[in-house]
């Protein structure tokens, strides 16, 4: 039985448990193993997210990568996906309701990480 921290630790830390990821296969379909340091990279650019879209629907990617996720059914933008990974990467694709599309090449998650999502995010909103 959960204890009431483990709960609260779930509820605020999106990547709660994907330490289970770890392991090759764990999907049973010869899923690559998340790495800590992709845990971590993810944990990191989480922390650095703008608040304007809300919380990511976050899961984990059969080649070792952790996606987040973002629907929309209203506004400008329709669709923002992110890739954290393999390692301290992240890169995606967005779509607006125009149906114009764009893809974010892979970059480093570094000192210019929260600028760049910043002006993403204050673009998209638009």
């Amino acid at each position: 039985m959960p204890i009431i921290s483990d709960i609260v630790a779930s509820a605020t830390d999106l990547l709660a448990g994907y330490e289970r990821y770890a392991e090759p296969n764990w999907d049973c379909y010869g899923a690559e193993p998340i790495r800590p340091e992709t845990v971590e990279a993810a944990r990191h650019l989480l922390g650095m997210l703008p608040d304007t879209l809300g919380k990511p629907h976050v899961s984990p990617g059969t080649d070792g990568t952790i996606g987040l996720e973002w629907v929309l059914a209203e506004g400008p933008l329709r669709k923002l996906y992110i890739d954290v990974g393999p390692g301290r990467v992240w890169g995606g694709y967005w779509r607006r309701a125009s149906g114009e599309r764009r893809t974010i090449p892979p970059k480093p998650i570094d000192a210019t990480t929260e600028a760049d999502l910043g002006n993403l995010f204050e673009e998209l909103s638009t």
